[in-house]
C-alpha cells in the first residue's frame, strides 16, 4: 500500500511539472522566433531604436535624425562591446588557469571596468543629442520612460 502511495504521488508529481511549463516546446526555430515576435509585439523589444518612434508627436525630419544619432553611436559603441567580450573571456582563462595570477586577473576587471565606464558616457551623449531635438513634451516623455524596459536586460537601453 505504501509502495502504491509513493508510486502515485510521484507521478502525480511529474505530471504537475508537465502542466507548469510556461511555453510548449518545439524543434522550429521559426515556430519560437514567431512565439516571441507575437509575444514582445507593442513593447520596448525588438529593434533597439523601435521605442524612439513612440515619442509623441515625432516629425519625420527629428525620426530620421535619432536614427543617425543611433547610428552613430552604435558604430562607435560597437568596438567597445567587442573589447569588452573580449576582456571577459580573457578574464574567464585567467581564472580558470592552473597557476592563477591575480595581477593579471585585476588588470583585466580594470579594462572591463574602464570600457564599461566609456559605453555608459557613449550612451550619455546619444541620450543627451535625442533630447536637443526634442520638446517639453517629447523630453518630459523620453526622460520619464527611458530605460523602463519591461523585459530583461533592458534597463538603460533604447
Amino acid at each position: 500500500m505504501k509502495k502504491t502511495t509513493a508510486i502515485l504521488l510521484a507521478m502525480m508529481m511529474m505530471v504537475t511539472t508537465l502542466f507548469a511549463q510556461d511555453t510548449p516546446k518545439s524543434d522550429s526555430k521559426k515556430d519560437r522566433s514567431e512565439r516571441v515576435e507575437g509575444r514582445h509585439r507593442g513593447s520596448h523589444h525588438g529593434n533597439r531604436g523601435e521605442h524612439k518612434m513612440r515619442i509623441p508627436g515625432l516629425t519625420d525630419e527629428q525620426h530620421e535624425k535619432i536614427k543617425a544619432i543611433h547610428v552613430k553611436y552604435g558604430k562607435e559603441m560597437l568596438p567597445i562591446r567587442n573589447e569588452i567580450k573580449e576582456q571577459k573571456a580573457k578574464l574567464n582563462s585567467l581564472q580558470t588557469a592552473e597557476n592563477v595570477d591575480m595581477k593579471a586577473i585585476n588588470k583585466t576587471i580594470d579594462n572591463i571596468s574602464k570600457l564599461k565606464g566609456d559605453l555608459m558616457k557613449q550612451r550619455a551623449a546619444s541620450h543627451q543629442e535625442v533630447r536637443a531635438l526634442l520638446n517639453d513634451e517629447q523630453r518630459l516623455f523620453l526622460d520619464t520612460y527611458h530605460g523602463e524596459g519591461h523585459g530583461r536586460k533592458m534597463k538603460g537601453k533604447w
